[in-house]
C-alpha cells in the first residue's frame, strides 16, 4: 500500500470514527496533505483537523511546521488540531492542539540541533 492510500484510508477511518462519535457533519479538503472539518452534533463548534497517519515507525513532517508560540490560545479559542493515527494494527488516536504541536516540533529540533553544535548530523539541508 503506497502512502497516499494509507493516508486515504486513515481519512476514512477517521470520518467514520467523527460520525459514530457524534459530529453532525465531516467534510474533507482534497488535498494530499490530509485535511477534516468536523462539526459538532448541536453546530455549534467547527474544526479544522489536520490527519497525520503511519502505519510503522515515527510520524514525519517538515521542520517548517516548526513554529515558537509565546502564548497558548484558551481552550474554546483552539479551532486547529492534529490528529495522529496508527494504523499498525487496531486503528489509535491521539488528537493535540495544533499550536502545541508545532512549538513541540520547534522545541524538539532546537534540542537536536544544540545536540550536534548548531547543526544537522548528516545533512544541514534536509528539512525533516
Amino acid at each position: 500500500m503506497s502512502s497516499y492510500e494509507v493516508n486515504l484510508e486513515g481519512r476514512r477511518i477517521v470520518e467514520a470514527e467523527l460520525l459514530r462519535r457524534g459530529a453532525s457533519s465531516v467534510t474533507s479538503h482534497r488535498t494530499r496533505k490530509v485535511h477534516l472539518c468536523a462539526t459538532s452534533s448541536n453546530n455549534s463548534r467547527t474544526v479544522e483537523l489536520k490527519v497525520k497517519v503511519k502505519r510503522k515507525g515515527n510520524w514525519h513532517t517538515r521542520i517548517e511546521e516548526g513554529k515558537v508560540i509565546d502564548r497558548p490560545p484558551t481552550p474554546e479559542n483552539v479551532k486547529s488540531f492534529w490528529l495522529l493515527l496508527d494504523v499498525g494494527g487496531q486503528p489509535r488516536y491521539w488528537i493535540v492542539p495544533e499550536w502545541w504541536i508545532r512549538n513541540h516540533i520547534h522545541e524538539t529540533h532546537q534540542e537536536h540541533l544544540n545536540k550536534h553544535g548548531g547543526h544537522r548530523p548528516k545533512n544541514d539541508s534536509s528539512n525533516h
